[in-house]
C-alpha cells in the first residue's frame, strides 16, 4: 500500500502547469545542486511520472565547476536511463549584448532553451 507521502507528492506533480500524467514526457531542470538532484530521485523512486527527461544548462560562469555539474548530471541521466539533454551558453556575452544581468541573462537562455528541448 503507498503511503500517504507518497501519494501526495504524485498529486502535488499531477497538478503541475501543463502536466498530464501518463500522457506527456516530463523535462526535468537538474542543475547538479541538492535541490534539483533529490526532486530527481524523488519524481523516479516514487514514479511521479513515468517518462521523465533530464535537462541541464551549463551558463559557464564558474569554470570547472560548471562542467562538473554538467558531467555529474549526465552520469546521473545515465545511473536513472533516461534522456539527458545538455547545452553550454556563453551567458556573460549574452549578457553584455542585451544589456541585462547575468542572472536575467542565464534564465532567459535556460527557459529559451528549455521550451525548445520541451516542443522538441
Amino acid at each position: 500500500m503507498e503511503d500517504d507521502l507518497s501519494q501526495a507528492f504524485r498529486a502535488a506533480v499531477a497538478q503541475l502547469p501543463g502536466v498530464r500524467p501518463g500522457q506527456d514526457s516530463f523535462l526535468l531542470a537538474v542543475s547538479g545542486g541538492k535541490d534539483s538532484v533529490v526532486l530527481a530521485d524523488l519524481m523516479l523512486k516514487l514514479e511521479a511520472h513515468p517518462d521523465m527527461a533530464f535537462a541541464h544548462c551549463n551558463f559557464q560562469l564558474r569554470g570547472e565547476a560548471s562542467d562538473g555539474d554538467e558531467a555529474f548530471v549526465g552520469h546521473l541521466a545515465r545511473h536513472y536511463q533516461v534522456p539527458f539533454f545538455s547545452k553550454r551558453f556563453d551567458t556573460l556575452a549574452h549578457a553584455r549584448q542585451t544589456g541585462t544581468s547575468v542572472q536575467v541573462a542565464a534564465r532567459n537562455l535556460r527557459y529559451a532553451w528549455l521550451e525548445e528541448v520541451r516542443a522538441g
